[in-house]
């Protein structure tokens, strides 16, 4: 199609110079495919390739994306006890009766003492706040309980716990054993998730390390179970005794 330095149209096979763009003869526009190179004023598709400039900015708006959603976490208001039914007092009153239980179950004397469904859920919902979650990132610290159910089985019991992150929210899913081991600990994680999507149940793993007894808090919790004698859940009250 082309000789030497020129190109010949397709329609009138005139030869024009390769810097022509149209046919200088019937005005068609010539056909450079046969050419190595297209000539200067015609305009190629870029070639794919590495752009430093484009990738800098691209990793520049991840970065401020990063740290708005850091700044968001880090600043969203949060409350310890969201929900009306759990409260510091019912923490406190629980906290209390468990003491006088404790006491009385190490001088070996006959203990009955009634524990609000509402009065163990927000201590225990205190004491997993209290330890807060040793996480990463530093916002991810903000994270606070704001429900929880204890669920007792034949062998132990299962606690769920609704957590405010920012503004997620997410479950906590924890399963133990009364009067755990070092070896064995009381309490596992089971879940941890925001909705449907799971995260790393590592995230939670060093909240239950403090939360196997190190302050013996949760261990008086175990020997609580130990001696549960009845449940009565039409009226939402646990009864304990021995």
């Amino acid at each position: 199609m082309a000789r030497g330095g020129a190109v010949r149209c397709s329609k009138c096979g005139t030869e024009n110079p390769v810097g022509r763009i149209f046919c200088r003869a019937c005005g068609a526009k010539l056909d450079f495919s046969g050419l190595d190179r297209a000539p200067a004023g015609t305009r190629r598709p870029a070639a794919l390739g590495f752009h430093p400039r484009g990738a800098i900015r691209a990793l520049g708006a991840i970065v401020a994306a990063a740290a708005v959603l850091c700044l968001i976490l880090a600043l969203w208001p949060v409350s310890a006890m969201c929900r009306g039914d759990l409260s510091p007092g019912k923490a406190a009153s629980c906290r209390n009766k468990l003491s006088e239980l404790e006491n009385a179950l190490e001088e070996g004397k006959p203990a009955a003492i009634w524990f609000d469904e509402n009065e163990i859920n927000s201590y225990l919902a205190a004491l997993i706040s209290a330890r807060r979650f040793r996480l990463p990132v530093t916002p991810y610290r903000r994270i606070w309980v704001e429900g929880i159910v204890l669920d007792l089985t034949a062998g132990g019991f299962r606690i769920t716990a609704q957590v405010s992150w920012g503004p997620l929210r997410a479950t906590l899913r924890l399963a133990g054993s009364p009067g755990g081991t070092a070896d064995e600990p009381a309490l596992v994680v089971k879940s941890f998730s925001v909705g449907r999507l799971p995260l790393p149940t590592r995230w939670a793993t060093t909240a239950v390390r403090t939360l196997r007894g190190n302050s013996g808090e949760l261990e008086t919790v175990h020997r609580i179970l130990e001696n549960l004698t009845v449940i009565r859940l039409e009226d939402h009250r646990i009864l304990c005794g021995v």
